[in-house]
């Protein structure tokens, strides 16, 4: 994991080259001196401390410069591991070390190696006094042990083999240079190197550098994909840890050079430091050589390999070859090298550039830096987009080609030219791997190229498998990086490879493809195909009207694959009179639209695999009297050929597999020996309106399609089709029965039957295997078969007007019973499944009651528009969570208990029900009342985790109780009986206030619309709500993972509440900020106006919404920053002719995010305004024609109050019965000023008014009390 954590470190800037880390009553006047001055020689700058006394606790300073060093020198000496300064420092050093890449370099002078690595000597005294000084923690002494074995394990210098002096400080010295300059190198390599760190990141994680075990890893992609720039930096980066290094570029050439036993003599010459070295062969090592690398700690870089033989060199097996710790780092296009050796996750595929690196490292090739002209912007762009995210091909476009244009004529021809000729050095580059495949392999990647890309895998394959060995093909292309297989499963094809495989047929001697459709066009219609051509496809959408020469295929015998295809639905290539040949090789032939009443009489099909007509003109297959062999064939596909009438030919199709008919609209009948057709598993013939007999049924068919066709019976055969798994019937209108003999359909899960209006019943068995049965509009359905099967889930009846009653005994197992409209059903079961989790009905008009007792695990009870269901059963299940009964008018009561987990009831349009129990369950989150219009009360206390209040048009309804704490939406429109609402703020102190004060929605509501009656009372408590439920949702809106949120409370009344600091009059205010306004702690508004509402009804469209707009405005001296929001109200469709408060919150764009546009300006901002207007909108016409008529809706009065966190606690501590808590006004005496925007010579329909400061002036500063008298309203 320390790898890991180093992706993401933040790296400090470097200040020093060089860290010295001693014990200066060791070294200080000896060896360290004479290093530090040959490093200040060498121009090397280099922090030593120069402090002669040092304490317990190592200096933050020295931390730092650590951290700010590019290299460490750790000089142990006798006495190193006596100073607890030293040994921190050696901690971070190595700290710095992982998170940063940092080079560390111990020198062992005067002790040896092995007495730091195992703390022995005179280490071993310093760490009995060290765990004697340290007992608590001793964690500490255990971090010292383990930094000086870690330390000791790193490849230095000892001062007993290096001798004299001199010697070691010129090798150290010249040591430290090289890992510099090495560390220059990475940084200078990473230069215009787009998106490289993030892969070298990637595969020094595999790399797993902590591990002694010897491993390797793969690089693997297409070609030019960058793979060896990204083994270069990690090899630059990591070869200092390494006691031996060796990168061998380019092994598929030196290979061709020197031979394999070349090629490894090259490696261990590196290794083994021995130019003069030279093995006879590569199979054998020589001991020696042998016992020496398997001492060596090596780091070895074979780039472009090939082949496995290639790499088995090193890999021998078990990789026993070199010292522990050992890594080989292997690029290549061809993943197959790896498969004996390497796991699949050792080997690191580099996919293309984002479009964003790719965009920049064009920029830096072609413009040299990363921002083009701006007229080239779109160039740019087109240039990126032909490359495809391929680094090399974009470094050779930008520096070979683009770079020299210098207009925009310039680029336009460069352009036009590359999409005609492919850069040659690009398509080198990506031919390699194609020049290296066999046969089959090539002419797959050919036809892919030109026809296959992003066809379904399965589809492509099935189509290549015709002509050549497909499964091993594809693999075979997939590893060598030329194709890949998306996450939805289809083929892939970089565009450059896709450009460099047609490039190829195109320049061939022979060409044996066409697809662009000029050139397909030309041939048929110029009669210049030649004999070589194999393949030909076009998009018939993008020729204009052709006419086919009548021997335009009589040359192209080898044609093997013809796809005509089109999606607009019109055909634009006509065959002449006398067309009659079409080339016996084809073996695939799509021709959408085509235009013929049969195929061609001189076409032998005896090798065609799949057909594919269309929405073709075709009658027949062929003419009778012509001799055919469909001994090949597997599919057809004929839909939608409305004069399709005899398919009597498919009889000579023994092999046929798939039959698409559906939409043969003249088809009337198959062929009687249609069960023949012994291979065949899929048949479709949905939408063959006219089909009325249908023959008995080939015994292997698994799926069925006869939606819409008029067939008035199955045959028995279908109903003994083991293997069938779907079988479609729906609106088969004149089907009256289903198979009465024995059912064998073994594997059917699903059966519908929709709209099968003239089925009278269904047969006494049914599929055994059936999970799921819906019926719905079967008019004519009296009855279901007193058994059903019994794995039976889900049964749904839907608009069965005859059926009556359901079987006495359903099956145990179903969990699922949905009964719609089923308007003669007047009873349910006595007693309904034990495991039934859901029952729905809706619109049962004739049930009058349900079972007295219901399923125990039932959770979800839905009764909809049972206007018979007078009553429920006495005892509800317990494990019940969700109970809807919706306009079920005749129900006048409630169990006296519901179940104590329900935690959603809706109860609307219940025009009878008169009470609620006394007791709600504790559990719930939603509870609907909407038109209950004899709902005179609620209980007492409604449940604390109440989420969602809805009580539209309890006309009734008098009072409200306590709301809870956390009820996001309370929606009271129209209770105009409403006089009295309890306010949550009678309790104090606050239970759960952490839960409270944490707690966010994206929105919250209470809106007491059109509840005229409300006392004064009830809305100062709506309005203390509103104060409070404004700070806490503000609060919690910005904690971390919050998403931008809103509330907004609504009832009568035309007073600005007195909480709010600034008042106006009119539909504006204008208020000067307080010096220092935007502060930590700043989260918002809170935002008010005052409605009058004259004979006003809202839009009664669903697509229709009236919705407040506000204009928010900040200046500065030298700035005016603008934002507009809205807030989205939905008006219930009354009429409303009274004032109303709405009060909201609002949180502005600049204060959720530090990235906002203009911030600064914003967060300077001396003045503010607000303009308020109000709306009705539809999603068909802007907003600025729909302003409301003012004299119907206008704003009176408005009012703002800046909103800070530490006043949440305040408004928190406590409120006795007749206080609402101030919060406290966090400004100095002299921020008090308050600019008003007169109106007062505008007329009163614009809403006039000045704006004012609601308290006293004393409130504003420290207050001496908490709390203090308010009347709110």
């Amino acid at each position: 994991m320390a790898a890991a954590s180093s992706c993401s470190a933040i790296i400090p800037r470097k200040k020093y080259d060089v860290f010295l880390s001693f014990r200066g009553e060791d070294t200080r006047y000896t060896f360290t001196s004479h290093l530090y001055e040959a490093l200040r020689r060498a121009k090397i700058q280099t922090y030593i401390d120069y402090k002669l006394e040092r304490g317990d606790e190592i200096a933050p300073a020295l931390l730092e410069a650590i951290s700010e060093s590019k290299l460490s020198v750790i000089i142990f000496s006798k006495n190193y591991a006596s100073s607890a300064w030293c040994l921190d420092e050696l901690v971070h050093i190595l700290k710095c070390r992982d998170l940063y890449k940092q080079f560390v370099i111990p020198i062992f002078y005067g002790v040896d190696p092995s007495a730091v690595r195992k703390q022995f000597g005179s280490y071993a005294d310093a760490f009995v006094e060290h765990e004697k000084r340290f007992k608590d923690p001793m964690d500490k002494v255990l971090r010292w042990r383990e930094a000086l074995t870690t330390a000791a394990n790193i490849s230095g210098f000892d001062s007993q083999t290096i001798w004299p002096e001199s010697d070691l400080v010129k090798i150290v010295v010249n040591d430290i240079l090289a890992k510099l300059n090495c560390k220059l190198e990475i940084a200078r390599g990473l230069e215009g190197l787009v998106g490289v760190e993030k892969h070298v990141q990637q595969v020094e994680l595999l790399l797993c550098l902590n591990s002694l075990d010897v491993q390797i890893v793969g690089i693997w992609g297409m070609g030019g994909i960058g793979k060896t720039n990204i083994a270069e930096v990690v090899f630059a980066h990591l070869s200092s840890q390494f006691e031996a290094c060796c990168f061998i570029a380019d092994v598929r050439e030196s290979e061709a050079k020197h031979g394999l036993n070349g090629l490894w003599n090259q490696i261990l010459r590196k290794l083994l430091e021995d130019e003069n070295l030279c093995m006879a062969t590569s199979s054998l090592v020589p001991t020696f050589a042998r016992e020496r690398l398997r001492s060596t700690k090596a780091l070895i870089v074979l780039d472009d390999v090939s082949e496995f033989s290639q790499l088995e060199l090193l890999a021998r097996g078990d990789c026993n070859l070199f010292g522990p710790g050992s890594r080989i780092l292997v690029t290549t296009r061809n993943k197959r090298i790896f498969r004996n050796g390497v796991d699949n996750d050792k080997i690191y595929e580099v996919k293309e550039l984002a479009y964003d690196e790719a965009l920049e490292l064009f920029h830096l090739t072609a413009f040299r830096n990363k921002s083009p002209p701006g007229d080239y912007t779109t160039f740019a762009k087109e240039v990126v987009d032909y490359a495809g995210g391929n680094p090399l091909a974009l470094a050779i476009l930008g520096s070979v080609i683009f770079c020299h244009c210098k207009s925009k004529e310039d680029w336009e021809n460069a352009l036009r030219k590359l999409k005609k000729y492919p850069n040659e050095r690009i398509q080198n580059v990506l031919r390699f791997s194609y020049d290296g495949l066999e046969k089959n392999e090539r002419e797959i990647f050919l036809d892919i190229a030109c026809y296959h890309k992003g066809k379904r895998i399965d589809e492509a394959k099935r189509i290549l498998d015709e002509c050549f060995c497909a499964e091993e093909g594809v693999k075979i292309l997939v590893d060598l990086s030329l194709i890949s297989v998306s996450e939805r499963s289809t083929l892939q094809m970089h565009d450059l490879i896709q450009e460099m495989g047609r490039e190829i047929v195109k320049n061939s001697e022979k060409r044996s493809r066409l697809w662009l459709p000029s050139d397909v066009r030309r041939a048929l219609t110029n009669n210049t195909g030649t004999e070589d051509i194999e393949c030909m496809a076009m998009n018939m959408d993008l020729i204009k009207d052709s006419y086919v020469n009548v021997a335009s295929f009589e040359k192209m015998d080898k044609l093997r694959l013809l796809d005509l295809y089109c999606t607009r639905g019109v055909n634009k290539l006509h065959l002449p009179p006398g067309f009659e040949f079409l080339p016996e090789a084809l073996k695939y032939l799509r021709w959408h639209f085509y235009p013929l009443t049969s195929l061609p009489s001189r076409f032998s099909s005896e090798n065609l695999v799949e057909l594919h007509m269309r929405v073709s003109r075709l009658e027949q297959l062929w003419n009778k009297g012509v001799q055919i062999n469909l001994g090949s064939i597997k599919r057809i596909d004929l839909s939608y050929s409305e004069h399709l009438a005899d398919v009597s030919a498919l009889i000579e199709s023994p092999n046929l597999e798939r039959i698409l008919l559906g939409g043969c609209k003249s088809l009337v009948q198959l062929p009687s020996s249609f069960q023949n057709l012994a291979k065949l598993t899929f048949l479709s013939l949905n939408g063959c309106s006219n089909l009325k007999i249908l023959p008995e049924m080939p015994g292997n068919l698994e799926v069925l399609g006869l939606r819409g066709t008029a067939i008035e019976e199955l045959p028995s055969s279908i109903w003994s089709l083991e293997k069938l798994h779907r079988l479609t019937l729906n609106t088969c209108e004149e089907l009256k029965s289903l198979p009465s003999s024995t059912c064998r359909l073994n594997s059917l899960p699903i059966l519908h039957l929709l709209g099968c209006r003239s089925l009278e019943s269904l047969p006494v068995e049914l599929p055994s295997a059936l999970k799921e049965l819906y019926l719905s509009d079967c008019e004519s359905l009296g009855s279901l078969p007193a058994q059903l099967p019994s794995g039976l889930k889900e049964l749904k009846l839907r608009n069965c007007k005859s059926l009556g009653s359901l079987p006495v005994e359903l099956p145990s197992g179903l969990k699922r019973l949905e009964l719609i409209s089923c308007k003669s059903l007047g009873s349910l079961p006595v007693e309904l499944p034990s495991g039934l989790k859901e029952l729905k009905l809706i619109s049962c008009k004739s049930l009058g009651s349900l079972p007295v007792e219901l399923p125990s695990g039932l959770k979800e009870l839905k009764l909809i528009i049972c206007k018979s269901l007078g009553s429920l059963p006495v005892e509800l299940p317990s494990g019940l969570k969700e109970l809807q009964l919706i306009s079920c008018n005749s129900l006048g009561s409630l169990p006296v208990e519901l179940p104590s987990g329900l935690e959603y009831l809706d109860l609307s349009h219940c025009e009878s029900l008169e009470s609620l129990p006394v007791e709600l369950p504790s559990g719930l989150k939603e509870l609907k009342l909407i038109y209950c219009k004899s709902l005179g009360s609620l209980p007492v206390e409604l449940p604390s985790g109440l989420k969602e209040l809805k009580l539209i048009n309890c006309k009734s309804l008098g009072s409200l109780p306590k709301l809870p704490w956390l009820l996001e939406l309370v929606n009271a429109h129209g209770c105009t009986s409403l006089e009295t609402v309890s306010s949550p703020m009678r309790t104090a102190p606050i239970q759960g206030r952490d839960q409270y004060v944490n707690h966010s929605q994206e929105f919250e509501e209470l809106s007491f619309m059109n509840c005229v009656k409300l006392d004064q009372s009830a809305r100062s408590n709506i309005m203390a709500d509103a104060q409070l439920r404004v700070m806490r949702f503000a609060t919690a809106s910005r904690l971390p993972n919050n998403k931008p949120s809103t509330t907004n409370i609504v009832c009568p009344g035309n007073e600005i509440p007195k909480w709010m600091r600034y008042q106006s009059e009119g539909c504006s205010i204008n208020i000067k900020l307080p010096p220092h306004w935007f502060r930590q702690g700043f989260i918002g508004y809170a935002l008010c106006i005052v409605v009058a509402f004259n004979n006003y009804t809202p839009p009664s469209d669903i697509e229709n919404y009236s919705f407040f707009d506000w204009e928010t405005h900040h200046k500065t001296n030298n700035s005016h920053e603008v934002c507009c929001e809205g807030l989205v109200i939905c008006l219930p469709a009354i009429l409303i002719n009274s004032d109303h408060v709405f009060v909201w919150y609002f949180c502005p764009e600049f204060v959720r995010l530090e990235s906002a546009i203009n911030r600064e300006d914003w967060v300077k901002a001396s003045e503010a305004s607000f303009d308020f207007k109000f709306y009705e909108d539809s999603i068909y016409t802007p907003k600025e024609g729909n302003l409301s008529d003012p004299s119907t809706v206008r704003v009176k009065r408005c009012g703002v109050s800046l909103l800070y966190a530490q006043e949440i606690e305040k408004l928190l501590g406590g409120i006795d019965e007749d206080e609402v808590m101030e919060p406290k006004q966090a400004v100095e005496e002299e921020d008090i000023i308050i600019k008003t925007k007169r109106r007062r010579d505008e007329s009163e329909l614009s809403g006039s008014g000045t704006a004012s400061f609601k308290g006293d002036y004393n409130d504003l500063l420290p207050p001496q009390s908490s709390k203090r008298k308010i009347n709110v309203m």
